[in-house]
C-alpha cells in the first residue's frame, strides 16, 4: 500500500487507492475498515483533463442526492469552494454548499454535476447541468460573508443566485426592510466614500431616483440637498479639468482636439439654457453638410452652434498709430466660417429637421441659428505678451474695444474661456 494514500484521523485508518487501473481512467476507492466502508470515490481520466468525484458522507452514503461531479479543465490543485480531501467525503465546501443544496433541490431528476474551469454554465438536460467554475467561485464570494447571518437572509441570497444563473427556475425572494436598517449598517460598519463600489453608488442612486413625489424626503426638499450636493461634486471635477487645459500654454492642434473633447462631454453642463446635443454625423446624413461636429438645442426648440477653438487663440491685434484694436487674423477666419454655417444651415434647413426628427425623435426649428465662437483668454487675447504688454488704461481700453467688436457682429458671438470658467464658479456658488 502506498503510504501517501493512507489517512489518520483520531486513530482510525482511512486511505483512499487506485482499485482498479483501466486503459481511458484510474478507479479510486475510499476505505474506512472501522465503518466497514468501501466504495468508489474518484475517477481520473487518462485522456482527457477530467476527473471524476463522487462524494460520500462519513457513513459511505451519498453526499447529495445526485451521484456525481465531473471536473473539467481544473488546475493541479483544485480551487478554493471543492472539496480536496477524500477524508471529507470530498464535494463542496460550505461556503458553496448552501447553493449546492438548493440546486439540487430544484432539478429533483439531477444526478450529475458538471464544474468547468474555462466552460460556460448551462443545463445538459433533466439529469445534468453543467456550471462554469466562475459561477462557482461567486456563489462562494456572495454566500461567505453570510454564513453568520440568519438562515432566512442565506436562503434570499442563494435564490437569487440561483436565478441570476438560471432565470425563470426560481423566483426571486425578497426578506421585508425594516425601517432605519440602511442607516444603522452604515453607521455601524463606519463606511465612507472610499469603501464604496461603483455597483454601490449605482443602486443607491437608482434607489433614491425613484421615490414618489409624495415621499417626505421630497416634500422636506431633502431631495433637492442631495442633488445640489452631487452637483457640487460634479462641477468642481469640471471645473478642475478646465483649469488644467487652461494651464497649457502652447498653441497646438492637439490642444484644440483637448478641448473639442472636453465640451463633447461637458457643454450641456454649462448651465447656459441648453437641453440636447446633436452629432454632425446623424444630422448630415447622406449629405456632406458644412456644419460644425456638433449643433445645440436650447429650451426654446431653437439650434444654436457652437465653433471651439483654445482659449490661447489671438482675436485682437492692435494698432499703435490709431491707438485701437481690431480682429486678429484668427478671428477673422472663425468670423467668416461661422457665417459659412449660417448659410449652409440655412439652405440645408429642411434636412436638418427631418433628420433630427428622425434620428433623435425632436422637433426642432431652424431659423437664422447663432453661432457662439468660444476662444482666448484674457491673458492670451493680443498675443501671447497680452499681460505684459497691455497694462492699465492699456487693459481696459482692449476690454472695451474686444466688447465693441463682439457687440458689433451679427449672430455670432466671442466667448471667452474666463467668461465660462465664471459661469461655473457662479453655478458652485449659487448651490453652495
Amino acid at each position: 500500500m502506498d503510504e501517501d494514500l493512507l489517512y489518520e484521523f483520531d486513530g482510525e485508518i482511512r486511505y483512499e487507492y487506485p482499485k482498479e487501473k483501466l486503459k481511458t481512467k484510474d478507479k479510486y476507492y475510499f476505505v474506512d475498515k472501522e465503518r466497514g466502508i468501501e466504495i468508489l470515490s474518484k475517477e481520473v481520466m487518462k485522456k482527457k483533463k477530467e476527473v471524476i468525484h463522487y462524494p460520500f458522507r462519513r457513513d459511505g452514503k451519498k453526499k447529495y442526492s445526485f451521484t456525481k461531479i465531473i471536473y473539467r479543465n481544473m488546475p493541479k490543485n483544485l480551487p478554493v469552494g471543492i472539496m480536496k480531501s477524500p477524508n471529507y467525503g470530498y464535494g463542496f465546501t460550505k461556503e458553496v454548499n448552501p447553493f449546492i443544496y438548493r440546486l439540487q433541490d430544484e432539478f429533483k431528476d439531477l444526478d450529475t454535476l458538471i464544474v468547468d474551469y474555462e466552460g460556460c454554465t448551462e443545463i445538459i438536460d433533466g439529469t445534468i447541468i453543467k456550471l462554469s467554475y466562475e459561477d462557482i467561485k461567486l456563489a462562494r464570494e456572495r454566500i461567505a460573508p453570510m454564513l453568520s447571518k440568519q438562515s432566512k437572509e442565506k436562503n434570499v441570497i442563494v435564490s437569487n443566485i440561483i436565478n441570476n444563473i438560471f432565470p425563470g427556475i426560481v423566483e426571486d425572494e425578497k426578506y421585508d426592510y425594516v425601517s432605519g436598517e440602511l442607516a444603522n449598517f452604515i453607521t455601524s460598519k463606519s463606511i465612507t466614500t472610499d469603501n464604496l463600489s461603483i455597483s454601490d453608488l449605482t443602486t443607491m442612486t437608482d434607489l433614491i431616483s425613484k421615490l414618489d413625489i409624495s415621499h417626505l424626503f421630497v416634500k422636506e426638499k431633502g431631495i433637492i440637498a442631495t442633488k445640489e450636493k452631487v452637483e457640487k461634486v460634479f462641477l468642481e471635477d469640471i471645473i478642475h479639468k478646465f483649469e488644467e487645459l487652461m494651464r497649457q500654454k502652447t498653441e497646438t492642434d492637439r490642444l484644440e482636439d483637448k478641448w473639442q473633447d472636453f465640451f463633447r462631454e461637458n457643454m450641456l453642463y454649462f448651465n447656459m439654457g441648453y437641453v440636447e446635443k446633436f452629432e454632425k454625423e446623424r444630422i448630415q446624413g447622406d449629405k456632406s453638410l458644412n456644419i460644425p461636429d456638433y449643433i445645440l438645442l436650447n429650451t426654446y426648440g431653437y439650434l444654436d452652434v457652437f465653433e471651439i477653438k483654445t482659449h490661447i487663440t489671438k482675436l485682437l491685434s492692435y494698432d499703435a498709430g490709431r491707438n485701437n484694436f481690431h480682429w486678429s487674423s484668427e478671428a477673422t477666419k472663425a468670423i467668416s466660417q461661422s457665417e459659412n454655417y449660417i448659410d449652409s444651415m440655412m439652405e440645408n434647413s429642411k434636412t436638418i429637421m427631418i433628420n433630427i426628427r428622425d434620428k433623435y425623435r425632436i422637433e426642432v426649428d431652424v431659423i437664422r441659428p447663432k453661432v457662439y465662437i468660444v476662444a482666448s483668454s484674457w491673458d492670451y487675447i493680443a498675443g501671447e505678451d497680452t499681460k505684459d504688454k497691455f497694462v492699465a488704461e492699456k487693459y481696459q481700453k482692449m476690454k472695451n474695444d474686444f466688447r465693441r467688436l463682439n457687440n458689433s457682429l451679427k449672430n455670432i458671438e466671442f466667448v471667452l474661456y474666463d467668461d465660462l470658467l465664471e459661469v461655473f464658479q457662479n453655478t458652485i456658488n449659487r448651490i453652495s
